[in-house]
């Protein structure tokens, strides 16, 4: 793959993040989840205990964002080996 090719696939990626982080939902905290850091985390521990899990669920919703992306990536390869190899799906629709 070309440099060029490679910086524009990186901008489409920064600019899907993007997107992604600012349609993020983030409200505060399920009220379940809420009562229970109140029940079973003592008090002075609870701003570091909210802190944590909020950068662990951060971690793991980058780390889905990462999967899904580089499965929509692939995706888009194959169909782009496809294009090369049967002349795409755009070929077969237009003619019909």
């Amino acid at each position: 793959m070309d440099i060029k090719k490679e910086g524009e696939l990186l901008d489409i990626l920064q600019a899907l993040f993007s997107l992604w982080t600012g349609n993020r939902c983030t409200p505060e905290q399920p009220e379940p989840v809420t009562d229970a850091i109140k029940h079973l985390i003592p008090e002075d521990q609870q701003d570091q205990f909210t802190t944590l899990l909020t950068a662990y669920c951060d971690k793991r919703e980058r780390q889905a964002f990462d999967v899904g992306f580089k499965a929509a990536a692939q995706l888009c390869q194959q169909l782009n080996n496809t294009e090369e190899i049967y002349g795409g799906l755009t070929n077969e629709t237009e003619n019909r």
